[in-house]
């Protein structure tokens, strides 16, 4: 059930790139050798007690004719990515057969995981149902988020749009009423909310890009986007967007999880890779314009900034950022001196310089402290320092000092409420010093 679209139409859309995995899953399976084995699973952020969602297709041995087909059970799935119920019906309905016995026991016949045996001629089936179960069942979006040791991925991985072209400007009253005037309409299909979808937006005066699969591409503040998607299977639109992209600092990505889920508490978040991914799912039976008109101003409104802030934690840059060139170094004549960074600075000349320090120069301002690391990203701001490296990280460590405050300051309110005493009652005080209220002094 593809989530997002990847480009506009000079870069292949989210379709094509899964029929392209499945040309490749279908080639490079026609070539293996007997008991070689393909894997291909789901990019996480993070697993604890299992491995990530994957499907595997395997050659049997000894020339027998046909293919082993598997896709990973609650068994061994890490227990943040277990299937839930509706999910292993949705495997039965594609004809998966499920597990005949538990990871580390042995059987004669079947599987640990979800499996399903295909003769040789059905390659092609077995590449398709490999790629539906990882869309519909895994939750993979875009096959951008899949990895392999052996199958090529090259040249599907989501690669950076055009920027989308400027917005009309129209009077908000008319937009408004625009608006307000489009019916709540049941859709009959897919075809008929995408239509719906396209209404809504041109009803707003806006002149949107979209790619080859028809999904909307809006334009959220200076380097940001968001893709406006149909659901092919139900009657759902999906918002996406990619906040960052090339995240260089592997600590930074839960930092960033935790501010994108703070700021935005409306957005569903994940880590891919290197990747920074938000997704919205709205319902759209019956379909309300207003609703897509209210998610759409917000994403362009808040989302843009919390990118910028989310990069600067990871180490990447904004979806529609250019990559960041070598440039030569500005002369003093070029550049502004910056008192905070300049104490930050001497600070570290004596060594290593505590978060809660760096924030309290910037006064405890995550804006501030923003703007300071990408001007000397960008070679905007000079500082008298020979350890530029040292120094970002020093920053980094005081944002997210900032952004990790709110929750220091409950674990606080709550150790110093398990601190109290509790309060003495009437009964307590006289217990020991005198009788019982209910005993007779019988004397």
């Amino acid at each position: 059930m593809g989530v997002e679209g990847s480009g506009t139409s000079a870069v292949p859309g989210v379709e094509e790139a899964w029929r392209e995995l499945r040309r490749r899953l279908a080639d490079h399976a026609a070539g293996m050798e007997p008991r070689e084995t393909l894997v291909v699973s789901a990019q996480v952020a993070a697993t604890e007690d299992g491995p990530a969602p994957y499907v595997m297709v395997s050659s049997p041995a000894g020339g027998a004719d046909g293919w082993r087909l598997e896709a990973v059970s609650n068994g061994y799935l890490d227990s943040g990515h277990r299937l839930d119920e509706a999910a292993e019906e949705a495997l039965c309905a594609l004809g998966w057969s499920p597990p005949t016995y538990l990871p580390g026991e042995e059987g004669a016949d079947g599987s640990a995981n979800w499996h399903l045996d295909l003769p040789a001629h059905d390659l092609e089936r077995a590449a398709w149902l490999l790629v539906r179960t990882l869309r519909e069942v895994y939750g993979v979006v875009h096959p951008a988020f899949l990895d392999s040791s052996a199958l090529d991925l090259d040249g599907l991985r989501a690669r950076r749009p055009l920027p989308p072209r400027p917005r009309e400007t129209r009077d908000p009253a008319e937009r408004r009423a625009a608006v307000d005037a489009l019916p709540v309409v049941r859709p009959d299909d897919a075809e008929h909310l995408a239509r719906l979808v396209r209404e809504t937006v041109a009803a707003l005066g806006e002149e949107v890009d979209d790619d080859e699969d028809g999904d909307l591409l809006w334009t959220c503040g200076e380097a940001s986007v968001a893709y406006v998607h149909v659901d092919e299977e139900r009657p759902a639109v999906h918002l996406f967007s990619v906040l960052v992209v090339d995240g260089t600092l592997p600590d930074g990505g839960l930092a960033a999880l935790d501010l994108v889920s703070g700021r935005l508490p409306w957005l569903a978040v994940r880590l891919a890779g290197d990747r920074l991914v938000v997704h919205h799912e709205l319902c759209a039976m019956p379909f309300v314009p207003q609703h897509l008109v209210a998610w759409l101003a917000r994403l362009a409104v808040e989302i843009d900034d919390v990118a910028t802030e989310a990069a600067v934690l990871m180490g990447g840059r904004r979806f529609l950022e250019d990559e960041p060139a070598e440039a030569p170094a500005p002369s003093r004549a070029e550049v502004e001196l910056d008192e905070q960074l300049a104490v930050v600075a001497e600070l570290l000349v004596d060594g290593p310089v505590q978060p809660r320090v760096v924030a309290a120069v910037f006064g405890h301002d995550r804006g501030a402290l923003v703007r300071r690391l990408v001007g000397l990203r960008q070679g905007r701001l000079a500082v008298l320092s020979d350890d530029l490296d040292g120094l970002l990280d020093a920053l980094r460590a005081g944002l997210r000092w900032i952004v990790d405050e709110p929750d220091r300051v409950a674990d606080a309110r709550r150790r110093a409420r398990r601190r109290v005493a509790p309060r003495p009652t009437v009964q307590s005080l006289l217990i020991g010093d005198e009788p019982d209220l209910f005993e007779s002094d019988a004397g």
